[in-house]
């Protein structure tokens, strides 16, 4: 019986009702105020969550996660989710949105005067990367200046000593990048003076072009 009336409650919040079923829970709400107040603060917890204002992401925000995902250990199969009743589901899923609308607003709104790894009159500059990383077997730079991409920009060691380095031309403007060492471990330049939040615990090192 909770299920049948969990499903009832969602679906008129989803606004799923036919007209008639409509008039029928409403008239259940009219002469119910447990249920009627129930229905009332999960209709102010999806209005407040809507009412939170959308922000531009990072244009990169996509492949980024896509190299993150490509690189990351499988994940052992588990049980298949059963469904959660709706009333458990109804608040999870608000919070989850306010969580995801609160970190995106911390993202700037609208275009910069500079998009990041955006190029200026199409004209490039030579940029060389090094990296000490001793025991390494392969290193490479990612950025926004490659999409990301793990392994399209490799670096050389130099004559067995643990220093990696690569020339790569760069277009003018601001960028951001991480070194990945053996396909797996990202890191920031640690010879660089500015690095940022990459939002995803690490730090992405800030490069001027």
């Amino acid at each position: 019986m909770l299920a049948e009336r969990d499903e009832a409650i969602r679906r008129y919040l989803e606004g799923e009702l036919a007209p008639e079923e409509r008039w029928a829970f409403e008239t259940q709400l009219a002469g119910d105020p447990a249920l009627r107040e129930e229905v009332t603060a999960l209709q102010r917890l999806l209005a407040e969550a809507g009412s939170l204002p959308l922000h531009q992401a990072p244009e990169d925000l996509v492949a980024r996660v896509r190299a993150r995902l490509a690189t990351a250990a499988p994940r052992q199969a588990s049980r298949p989710p059963q469904r959660k009743p709706f009333l458990l589901w109804v608040p999870a899923a608000a919070a989850a949105g306010l969580l995801l609308l609160l970190t995106v607003s911390r993202w700037q709104t609208g275009p910069p005067a500079q998009a990041p790894g955006a190029p200026l009159a199409g004209a490039t500059v030579p940029v060389t990367f090094t990296l000490r990383a001793p025991g390494a077997h392969e290193v490479a730079v990612v950025g926004d200046f490659n999409q990301w991409q793990v392994g399209t920009v490799p670096l050389a060691e130099r004559e067995g000593d643990g220093t990696w380095t690569a020339t790569v031309p760069i277009p003018r403007g601001r960028h951001q990048y991480q070194f990945v060492i053996d396909g797996r471990t990202w890191v920031p330049d640690p010879e660089a003076p500015i690095q940022v939040d990459d939002g995803f615990g690490n730090k992405n090192t800030v490069l001027e072009v």
